[in-house]
């Protein structure tokens, strides 16, 4: 699983974020960046529903997640649980996620 930028996340009061993330991984970076232009092999978010990733938002100990039609909720549940099992994004874990605007 690709886990990028992951050091963000453990600063003590952390700014805002953004994030790309699929199956295969996450991306993370400052918020000043676009999610169209942050990539990793196999981990692309494009505008209306064209790449493969999803585009959210960190702030706040919320994940705030961009509905895209080729991932259902039960689909991003499963990758959000995947990606908060990995040592390097412990601090996911407290994160109350919403996906298309409703908590999941």
């Amino acid at each position: 699983m690709i886990i990028q930028d992951h050091e963000l996340l453990g600063v003590t009061t952390p700014a805002p974020l953004k994030f790309v993330a699929n199956e295969n991984g996450i991306v993370i970076f400052p918020v000043a960046q676009q999610h169209s232009t942050m990539k990793a092999p196999g981990i692309s978010y494009e505008d209306d529903s064209q790449g493969n990733a999803l585009a959210g938002l960190l702030q706040e100990n919320r994940a705030e997640i961009r509905g895209h039609r080729q991932f259902s909720s039960e689909r991003m549940k499963q990758i959000w649980s995947s990606l908060c099992g990995e040592p390097k994004l412990q601090y996911l874990r407290n994160y109350q996620m919403s996906y298309q605007g409703k908590p999941l």
